[in-house]
């Protein structure tokens, strides 16, 4: 694993960390969860729509 890599805030550990989801989200745990599953659907769609398999 690189220092930039071991540096990063990737969801997992934001997860983990509560009150630093809040302060980069604005949003509690709970909260972001709800939108998270409306943000993956939407992705996909894109996803679908705009990249070739």
């Amino acid at each position: 694993m690189s220092t930039l890599e071991a540096k990063m805030l990737s969801y997992a550990k934001a997860q983990r960390k509560p009150r630093v989801l809040q302060s980069l989200t604005g949003l509690t745990a709970a909260e972001f969860e709800q939108l998270l599953v409306a943000f993956e659907q939407a992705w996909q769609g894109y996803v679908e729509q705009h990249y070739i398999n």
